[in-house]
Order: C-alpha cells, then sequence, then structure tokens
C-alpha cells in the first residue's frame, strides 16, 4: 500500500462541528427552500501541497495537475506540490480506469480520484467533504470498497474493510453512520441500521473476487474474519425461523421505520449470498452452510411477501423504491424475471423531470429532484444484467449533469443543475462500478466511444 501526506486534520472533528451535525439531515434528509430550489454546496474537493483537503466554491473551477485534485496553486513548481500531485498520479496509473479510451474516461478518472481524496489513512472512507457528511456510512464505505478493489486497489479496499472491522459492534450490527476517527463513536442517536453488515459483506465479497486468476489473499482475509464471522452470525440470526423475514429497520432512506423495508431485507440477503465463500476460505465451514440456509430461506421469502405486491418499498406497501435494484445482479447471481419486471416499472414510476430518479415512487421531500446515487444504481443494476443500452444512457445522463470540477454531485434539480454536496461517494464508486461491468461484459469497446451530452 502506497504511503501519502496524512490528512489528520479530518481524524480530529472539532466539538462545534459534531454539535451543528447532530440531528442534521444527511443522504435524504436535508431540508430544501423548495420543490425546484436545490443548491449545490460545492463543486468538489482539491488537495493542497501538505495533503489537506477543501471545498471548491459552486462555481469555481481551480487549476489541477493533471490527473489529480491537487491544486496548481501560485507556486505550482513546489517540490511540495508536485510531489502531493504525483502520489495522486501514480496511485491512478497504478489500477485500472474503466471506460479508458472512451466518452466517459474523463468521469471515472474524476470519480476515482474523489474517491481517493475522500478514502482517509486510516481506512475511514466519508461519504463526502461537506460538514455534515464528513462521515463513514458502512453501506458507502462498503460500495467504495467494491470500486477500489475492482480497479485493483486492493489495499485500500481492504484498508476500509479494516476500519469497518474495527467499529462494528461485537454483535455483528452497525451503527447508522461513524465519526471518521475509528473509535467507533457516533455523531448522533441515530437508530442501528441492519443492512450495515450485509452490505459489508458484500463489499468484502467483492474485495476477494478481485482477486480471480491470482494467489488466494490469505492473509487480508484472516485481517478482516471478525468482520465476516461477525457479520454473518448476525446476518443468520435476523432471518426469522417462522416468517422468513429480518425485523424492520431504518435503512438507506435515514428515516425511523414500523414495517420491514426492502431496502434492508434485499441487503440483509446479499450479505448472507456473499458470505459462505469467505467463510469457505477461513475455514468456517459450518457457519457457512448456514449463511446458505438463511439466504435461502429469506429469498424465499422476500419473493413471497414483497413479490406478491410486485416488490414495493414496505412489505405490506404498493408503492416501489429503488432498492428493487438490490434484488438483481450485481448483487444476485441471475435476474429474477419478476424482479426485472418491477425494477423496469419503478424505473418509469420514478423517473424526474431532469432526466434522473427520485428515491422512491413515495418520495415528497424534493419532489422533482433527481437523486444520483438511485439513478447510478439503476444504471450498475443495468450493466451487470446486460441491459447495454439503458445501463450507457444512465451513466451518460450522469456524466452530463457533473459539476464544473468534474465532481458527481448528490442531486440534480428539476431544472438540471447539479446541486447537494459534490462529491458524493457513493455515486462516484456506483459510477466506476458501472464502466466497470460494461467493460467486463464487452459492452464498451475502446474504438467505438460513446457519445454524451456534456
Amino acid at each position: 500500500m502506497r504511503r501519502r501526506v496524512r490528512r489528520g486534520s479530518v481524524l480530529l472533528v472539532g466539538a462545534a462541528v459534531l454539535a451543528s451535525a447532530t440531528g442534521v439531515g444527511v443522504f435524504f434528509s436535508q431540508p430544501v427552500a423548495s420543490q425546484s430550489d436545490v443548491p449545490l454546496h460545492s463543486a468538489g474537493v482539491v488537495l493542497s501541497a501538505d495533503g489537506a483537503v477543501s471545498l471548491v466554491g459552486p462555481e469555481d473551477h481551480p487549476p489541477l495537475y493533471p490527473d489529480s485534485r491537487v491544486q496548481l496553486g501560485p507556486a505550482p513548481d513546489r517540490p511540495e506540490t508536485r510531489r502531493a500531485a504525483r502520489l495522486q498520479q501514480d496511485w491512478l496509473a497504478e489500477g485500472e480506469i474503466p471506460g479508458e479510451a472512451t466518452a466517459f474516461e474523463d468521469m471515472s478518472r474524476a470519480a476515482l480520484l474523489d474517491l481517493e481524496t475522500l478514502v482517509q489513512p486510516n481506512g475511514a472512507a466519508l461519504a463526502g467533504w461537506s460538514r455534515s457528511w464528513r462521515y463513514v456510512w458502512p453501506r458507502d464505505a462498503s460500495f467504495t470498497v467494491a470500486a477500489l478493489a475492482r480497479t485493483d486497489h486492493r489495499a485500500d479496499a481492504l484498508r476500509i474493510l479494516t476500519f469497518l472491522q474495527r467499529v462494528q459492534g461485537r454483535d455483528g450490527r452497525f451503527q447508522a453512520r461513524y465519526l471518521p476517527s475509528g473509535t467507533g463513536d457516533v455523531p448522533d442517536d441515530r437508530a442501528i441500521q441492519l443492512d450495515g453488515a450485509g452490505w459489508a459483506l458484500w463489499g468484502a465479497r467483492q474485495w476477494f473476487d478481485s482477486y480471480a486468476g491470482t494467489a488466494p489473499p490469505e492473509r487480508g482475509l484472516r485481517t478482516i474474519g471478525s468482520l465476516v464471522r461477525r457479520s454473518a452470525v448476525n446476518l443468520i440470526g435476523l432471518v426469522d425461523p417462522v416468517t422468513g423475514l429480518p425485523p424492520a429497520s431504518s435503512d438507506y432512506w435515514e428515516r425511523n421505520e414500523n414495517a420491514l423495508t426492502l431496502g434492508t431485507a434485499a441487503p440483509v440477503l446479499a450479505g448472507l449470498r456473499a458470505a459462505p465463500t469467505l467463510l469457505v476460505a477461513l475455514g468456517e465451514h459450518q457457519l457457512a452452510r448456514d449463511s446458505r440456509a438463511a439466504a435461502r430461506r429469506l429469498d424465499g421469502s422476500i419473493h413471497r411477501t414483497f413479490g406478491s405486491r410486485g416488490y414495493p418499498r414496505v412489505v405490506d406497501g404498493s408503492q416501489r423504491d429503488a432498492a428493487v435494484a438490490f434484488l438483481l445482479p450485481p448483487y444476485a447471481s441471475r435476474v429474477h424475471p419478476d424482479v426485472h419486471a418491477a425494477w423496469v416499472a419503478a424505473g418509469h414510476e420514478m423517473r424526474q423531470p431532469a432526466g434522473g430518479l427520485s428515491p422512491g415512487v413515495s418520495w415528497k421531500k424534493t419532489r422533482g429532484v433527481t437523486w444520483t446515487p438511485q439513478t447510478a444504481l439503476f444504471a450498475l443494476a443495468a450493466a451487470a444484467g446486460g441491459e447495454t443500452a439503458m445501463a450507457k444512457a444512465w451513466t451518460s445522463w450522469l456524466d452530463s449533469h457533473r459539476t464544473s470540477l468534474g465532481a458527481l454531485p448528490e442531486k440534480v434539480s428539476e431544472q438540471g443543475r447539479p446541486g447537494g454536496v459534490a462529491p458524493l461517494a457513493w455515486t462516484a464508486a456506483l459510477v466506476v462500478l458501472t464502466l466497470d461491468e460494461l467493460e467486463d461484459g464487452g459492452q464498451l469497446r475502446r474504438d467505438q466511444p460513446i457519445q454524451t451530452n456534456r
């Protein structure tokens, strides 16, 4: 694993920041002035010569060293500045760039650089650099793990997994989000989210599978052995022996739920499906068998309950949300025809005026506003399921709605303007994964660049 300038400033979050962030909305809970007013908080992040991260104003576009987020500054030839830029340039060159030599290359490079900038030396994968996003969500961090592992930045991916192992509870559960210090402390009193262990196992499996065709990562796997075992035991215990379903929990909508949502059930299933391969490699054969059995029970129960209603957001509801994508590849091994039909329907039902998707049909807090993570989730599902034209269309849309610095924002207004925070790590990771899926499936040919609106 390469070494770089240590960015210690993020690891000591001031009391004033914590006090103001407590209870402040994060993903899908930030209040807006009106349905169409979605201010952009920043155009992106940049690095100084000493490795300090800072936000760039919404309309700013400072000059950067090529293939880096390092500002040229007033003295671009300073050895310290050149060294900081070279670290990111070398990091990018060491891995793969999905979409290279196509019209998506610039977006792919920018997304990878933003992820590299947001991952701290201790493995804290931050959701964003804006104040209320400068925390670690297990879900978002797990997608960053997958994106970095698939692009040959495996040491960085393992570093994130070890961070998740440090903050995970002994019972295998995760809090909604954590301080970046790695102490396991949390910034507020949000409820535990049961999807965290599922996403952590899925991310760990993505890291493990990235070694296909090479020597198995035995030492690395032992390093995160506790994360794998605790998460598997936790998820197995969540599957009720009678109903075959887990209990209700807050999910990626970040709100309290009284009824089970697909946003909880599907990630639990994804984790149980990912666990056996990891457990067998660790010699935990009985636990692997138990995980497979729990996955079969949960899979059948999801299709019997959610499926009977067209795979809605809530088990006893009728309106769909983006979580239906969690039942498709790359979280499942095959495309279930009924799930596919529900996913296609959800894409139509959640479509917003600017062309992207909302979190769900019943989402009302920002009506008319597109959320890029949900749009990117659908792009990834399309790419992993062989829906080439749809995957390219969603990805082109995301590309054409980046900020002036090339970062992927959290939202897009009804009028098509970037809004919210930028970059958003979850969206950046999803875009990298989508382009990787398209390349792996032979759906991105370098001699046939994709035309975009950018």
